[in-house]
């Protein structure tokens, strides 16, 4: 999924200035040939058709292969900022995980209908936790510098069981 920020715009799209500069020849050639004022003769036409469609065709193709260079050289940099900035919302969602609003023990209370229901949901809790606490170990501190090093099967190989703990939809390996 591409954020359009992160996107070419228009002008750098080879197709697009592509068919802007057949547009632009087709308009030239009803001009030069149809319009009485502008109507060259075939040696003119012979002359400027090889000089303009030669130098022109390269000087389109070069302007956006160095638009789409110097496009990508210039969001670099928040490219980069928006992966740290979603590792560390990754990481802290990871780490809140572990913390004690999530893995906390419970207490028998009016609220519980029975101790079985009570024990129930503690060992889901204490899974879920031990599972976040084991996630939370292996990532690294700081962003990976390419995206195979946190793949999906990582998290494959740690989970495999769902389960819902108030209303909580939990991942975890049992």
């Amino acid at each position: 999924m591409a954020h359009d920020l992160y996107t070419f715009p228009w002008v750098t799209n080879q197709l697009i200035v592509l068919v802007a500069f057949f547009f632009a020849l087709a308009s030239f050639h009803l001009i030069f040939i149809y319009v009485p004022y502008f109507r060259l003769n075939k040696q003119s036409w012979k002359k400027v058709d090889y000089i303009w469609l030669t130098v022109g065709g390269l000087a389109v193709l070069a302007s956006v292969g160095s638009s789409r260079l110097q496009f990508a050289h210039n969001t670099l940099p928040y490219a980069e900022s928006g992966k740290n900035f979603t590792y560390g919302i990754f990481i802290d969602s990871v780490k809140q995980g572990t913390s004690g609003v999530f893995c906390m023990k419970f207490e028998n209370s009016e609220f519980f209908p029975s101790k079985s229901e009570l024990f129930k949901i503690q060992k889901e809790r204490d899974v879920a936790c031990n599972w976040l606490r084991s996630v939370y170990k292996g990532l690294p501190a700081t962003p990976p510098t390419d995206a195979a090093s946190i793949e999906a099967a990582w998290f494959r190989k740690r989970c495999f069981g769902v389960t819902q703990a108030s209303g909580i939809v939990l991942l975890f390996k049992a």
